[in-house]
């Protein structure tokens, strides 16, 4: 389909053919009438909302984009010396990390989406790490030696990152992300990511880190059974 690209490992994950959309415009949009599927757009929240309205898409985020060079970073260090980061994720077994998932991405698309089951947008994110744990860099949260974290990255690219419960409330995650940001600045002299405009502990965390946001963009869906 034209302007409409296939994502095979959203239909593996769902069960559904799912698609994105890459071309704003009616020609592009008139051919998801009769076509089965998800269908995902991202579009300038200024613009012209009323073709979305028209073909049956509905909202469901809003991004932005946190971004930080290298002399702009505010680092925290921690007072003792029983945190630290690990980027030899190899020495760790995957299902360490995929125990920490059970609500950590609430604030995702998908899971804000109500025709997609929340247990399928876990999977989702779950098969999305293990593609980043066998092909990615993952820095290990480590506090008094036991991992409880993890921040999975490519490039300055940040994709995913979670702390456990267990330590969820103690204010560590400025300091777990100053150590882990820090490698990475180093290394690129920047680093973006992105983030929903939901995530309000995410976005106060970025800013307290000297991280400026750009490129806001709005989230469409479309479900055709």
């Amino acid at each position: 389909m034209l302007g409409i690209n296939f994502i095979p490992w959203d239909s593996k994950t769902f069960g559904i053919k799912c698609y994105d959309i890459v071309s704003y415009n009616e020609e592009v949009l008139k051919q998801t009438d009769d076509k089965e599927g998800h269908f995902t757009i991202k579009v300038n929240p200024l613009s012209d909302k009323s073709l979305l309205q028209r073909y049956g898409f509905y909202y469901v985020d809003t991004l932005i984009q946190p971004n930080c060079e290298k002399d702009n970073f505010k680092s925290f260090k921690f007072e003792k010396d029983t945190l630290r980061i690990d980027t030899n994720h190899v020495d760790y077994d995957l299902e360490l990390f995929t125990d920490m998932f059970d609500g950590l991405f609430r604030h995702g698309r998908f899971h804000r989406d109500f025709n997609i089951n929340n247990d399928d947008a876990d999977k989702r994110y779950m098969s999305w790490f293990k593609q980043i744990f066998d092909e990615g860099v993952i820095h290990v949260c480590l506090y008094e030696d036991n991992a409880v974290g993890f921040m999975a990255y490519k490039g300055n690219d940040l994709l995913l990152t979670g702390l456990d419960k267990s330590v969820k409330g103690k204010g560590l995650a400025k300091y777990f992300w100053s150590e882990s940001c820090k490698v990475i600045l180093n290394n690129y002299g920047s680093f973006i990511t992105s983030v929903s405009a939901t995530n309000l502990a995410a976005l106060n965390l970025y800013n307290s880190l000297g991280f400026k946001f750009n490129n806001p963009i709005d989230v469409y869906h479309k479900f055709n059974s």
